[in-house]
C-alpha cells in the first residue's frame, strides 16, 4: 500500500487554476485521440473552473465585509455577472495596483485584479448544451469532422472550439493576484444587504 493509499483523504485541488489545467489536459487528449469522453471532461472541468473563480472572488469579498462564507450559496454566476456588467461596465476591466514604499529595499510591487468577464459568462452558458444528453439527438451531424458555418454548436468540433475559447478566457480571469475589486465588493454588499433569497448553483443561461 502506498503512502497516498494509506491516507484517509483523496487529493483533489479545487482551485480555479486546478480546474483550468485539467481542462487543458483533457482538451489536448481529445485533440490527440478524438476521445469524446475527454472533450466532455474538458467542458465539465472548465465549467467547474469558472464557478470556482467566482466563488474565490465571493469568498474573499465576504471575508472583507465580515460576512459568513456560507452566504455564497445565495448567488448564481449568471445573475451576479449580469448585474456586474449591466450596472457598471468597468467591473469587467482588469485593475492594476502598484504599491510603492519610500526607502523600501524592494521598490514597488504590482498586483492586478482580472475579472470573470461577460464573455466568459456567455461561454459558461454555451457549455451547458455540450454537457446534456440532448446535445446528441438535437444535432444529427454531431459526429462529423466539420464545423458549423453559422457559429452555432452543431458538431463535436464546434464544441471543442467553445471549450478552447473558454480556456483562454478563464486563463485571463485567473491571471490576477487580487481577489477583490472595489466595484465587486460594493455590489456583493448591496446584494447581501438586500437579503437575496436565491439559492443553488450557477444557472445555465449566463448570457
Amino acid at each position: 500500500m502506498t503512502s497516498s493509499e494509506s491516507s484517509p483523504f483523496i487529493r483533489y485541488y479545487i482551485g480555479s487554476r486546478g480546474f483550468l489545467e485539467r481542462s487543458r489536459a483533457l482538451l489536448r487528449a481529445f485533440d490527440d485521440t478524438e476521445d469524446v469522453s475527454a472533450l466532455l471532461g474538458a467542458a465539465l472541468q472548465l465549467r467547474f473552473g469558472i464557478e470556482a473563480r467566482l466563488h474565490e472572488y465571493l469568498s474573499a469579498t465576504l471575508r472583507q465585509l465580515g460576512r459568513e462564507k456560507s452566504r455564497i450559496r445565495e448567488y448564481t454566476a449568471s445573475d451576479l455577472l449580469k448585474r456586474l456588467t449591466r450596472e457598471d461596465p468597468r467591473a469587467e476591466r482588469a485593475t492594476h495596483v502598484r504599491f510603492t514604499q519610500e526607502q523600501a529595499p524592494f521598490g514597488s510591487t504590482d498586483m492586478s485584479y482580472t475579472p470573470v468577464t461577460k464573455d466568459l459568462a456567455t461561454t459558461y452558458g454555451r457549455l451547458s448544451d455540450v454537457l446534456h444528453y440532448s446535445f446528441f439527438p438535437k444535432r444529427p451531424g454531431w459526429m462529423l469532422r466539420a464545423r458549423s458555418s453559422t457559429g452555432s454548436v452543431e458538431t463535436l468540433l464546434d464544441a471543442r472550439d467553445i471549450v478552447a475559447l473558454g480556456i483562454e478566457q478563464l486563463a485571463l480571469a485567473t491571471r490576477g493576484t487580487l481577489l477583490a475589486h472595489p466595484r465587486f465588493t460594493a455590489l456583493v454588499q448591496e446584494l447581501d444587504d438586500s437579503g437575496s433569497d436565491e439559492s443553488g448553483g450557477p444557472q445555465d443561461d449566463a448570457t
